[in-house]
């Protein structure tokens, strides 16, 4: 990518504008290398909650995971997608909202670029079949990896784990327990909607961060 380009693309990036989105404010260059300069937030990440208190509550776990999918959507509709989504990438301010940041290895959805099989990108736990495979990730690649970290809310640990190359395989071959076997207090309807997204077929999940939204709400109705 030509440096023009590349300062183009990162600037697009930056023009993401939503209220669950770390907001760019600025764009530095130096020595090759760009650096944003982005809002500061002092309410610690997810990652933090999760290891100060093990789960979170089903009711505040769905609407932290919708104000997520909410922001995802947002640069969905702008023809990015995340590939990177765990609880380390989301963020609180001090008021306690919800935002999404850490778009380093963002891609356009109109790009045909497909990762070199063993390459992959992102953080093992998270990743979608499609990724730990080494194929091109789309939108419904987001909807998996933000599946994982609902499923890590509600239960305390992602669906595998293990060392790196295992937990790839377990997401191309191993169905996850199902979450309500770990926690039977987030009822069924949930269970199912967090089994949706964890589908290893990308057509068999939810098809838009939109539709994931509006069965979390549903879902939510009976919690």
């Amino acid at each position: 990518m030509s440096p023009y380009t590349r300062f183009d693309y990162i600037s697009s990036l930056a023009a993401l504008t939503h209220s669950n989105i770390v907001p760019v404010y600025d764009l530095l260059v130096v020595d090759d290398h760009y650096w944003f300069v982005m809002e500061f937030l002092s309410g610690g990440s997810l990652a933090n909650k999760l290891d100060e208190i093990g789960f979170i509550d089903h009711p505040e776990a769905v609407d932290i995971a919708i104000r997520v999918a909410q922001g995802i959507g947002a640069a969905h509709e702008k023809g990015f997608i995340h590939r990177d989504i765990k609880p380390h990438n989301i963020l609180f301010s001090e008021d306690g909202q919800v935002k999404v940041t850490d778009f380093g290895i963002v891609k356009s959805s109109r790009s045909t670029v497909q990762t070199t099989i063993g390459l992959t990108l992102g953080s093992p736990a998270y990743l979608s079949p499609e990724q730990a495979s080494g194929c091109v990730a789309d939108i419904r690649s987001d909807v998996y990896s933000l599946g994982v970290t609902l499923y890590q809310m509600l239960t305390g640990e992602p669906p595998f784990d293990g060392e790196a190359r295992e937990v790839l395989g377990k997401h191309l071959t191993q169905i996850p327990e199902p979450p309500i076997d770990l926690n039977p207090e987030i009822g069924t309807a949930l269970n199912s909607v967090v089994m949706k997204a964890l589908e290893k077929d990308a057509d068999k999940r939810f098809q838009s961060m939109d539709q994931f939204v509006t069965a979390l709400r549903s879902a939510n109705l009976g919690l």
